[in-house]
This record gives C-alpha cells, structure tokens and sequence, in this order.
C-alpha cells in the first residue's frame, strides 16, 4: 500500500521535459525502497530494450524457420514436378506404343480378311462355274431336244397324229421345256454378274 501512494505522489511531482517525463532534480535523490526515478527509468529502459531484442530475435528466428519452411516446400514441389512429368512422359510413351501396336493389329486383321475373303470368293467363283457349267450342259441338252421336238413338228407338216392326250402331253412337255429354258436364262444372267 505504501508503494501505490509514493508512486501516486511521484507520478503528481513529474514534469514533461522535452518529451520524457523526469522527476525534478531533487526528487532523483530521495529513496523509496532502495528505488530511485533514475534507477526506476533506467531498469525499465533496460526491460523494454531486452522485451524488445527478444521480439527482434523471436522475429528473425520465425522469419529464418518461415524460409526454411518455404524452401523445404519449394523442394518438394519441384521435385513432385518432375516425378508427375517423368510419369506423363512415361504414360504417353507407353500410350503411343499401345496405339502403334493396336493399329499394326488391325492392319495385320484387316489383311487377313481381306485375304480369306479373297481365297472364299476364288473358291465359291470355282465352284459356281462347275455349276454353271452342268447347267449350261443341261440347257444344251434341252436346246437340242427342243430343236428335236421343232424338227418333229415340221416334219408332220402341221398334222395332228395322236389323241386329245397326247395334244396336251406335248403342250405341257413344251411349256415346262420352255419354264426350265428361262430359269437356266435367268441363272445364267445372274452368275454374270458375279464373275467377269
């Protein structure tokens, strides 16, 4: 309790000199506890220098570990960098190596089929010529018996031998001759166009 009133009461005794307040000459003399105004401003300039280097040194060190910091991060950034690049590279190496080999497949594929195609159309090409040519063999045999059945005709010179029966026997022989005739026509006109 005395302290606060000494203090009160050098606090009312100081004057503003010059921007400091300063107890007056006489004042810096008298002791209150073994502290004078002097002692009292010096230890206190002395603290607040000492607080204020410990913020300046507290500061540097948060700054120099700020650095570090930043440094370290830089670094792992880079080189996450570098590993994403190599891995890109990597994959698209990989990715145009896939594309090449999956083109030169279906390169090889398509020559394949193309082949095989060609070699079944040979072969069907073959095989419908013997057909065509057993047709064709069957339709000279029906060309022949036709002129056969004409020459016949002629040779009656238009007269009627045989019976009613035998009228329309002949009329359904030459229709079913003429039925076949057109089919092996149209056969004929339809493998044509298959071969050249």
């Amino acid at each position: 309790m005395a302290d606060a009133v000494a203090s009160k009461r050098l606090a009312g005794d100081r004057r503003d000199y010059g921007g400091e307040n300063v107890a007056p000459q006489n004042e810096e003399r008298r002791e209150h506890d073994g502290w004078t105004v002097n002692t009292l401003r010096e230890t206190m300039r002395d603290e607040l220098d000492s607080m204020r280097r410990d913020q300046e040194t507290e500061a540097r060190n948060l700054h120099e570990l700020f650095q570090v910091q930043f440094a370290a991060m830089q670094t792992l950034l880079n080189e996450r960098y570098e590993t994403q690049t190599k891995a890109q590279v990597v994959a698209f190496a990989a990715a145009a190596e896939a594309v090449a080999t999956a083109l030169s497949s279906a390169k090889e594929a398509t020559n394949k089929a193309e082949f095989n195609a060609g070699a079944r159309f040979d072969q069907f090409r073959i095989e419908s010529q013997g057909q065509i040519k057993v047709v064709a063999d069957k339709l000279d045999a029906e060309v022949k018996r036709i002129g056969e059945l004409t020459s016949t005709i002629s040779a009656a010179g238009g007269r009627v031998v045989g019976v009613s029966e035998t009228q329309t026997s002949a009329r359904l022989d030459n229709g079913q001759l003429l039925a076949v005739l057109g089919f092996f026509v149209a056969l004929v006109a339809v493998a044509s166009q298959f071969w050249p």
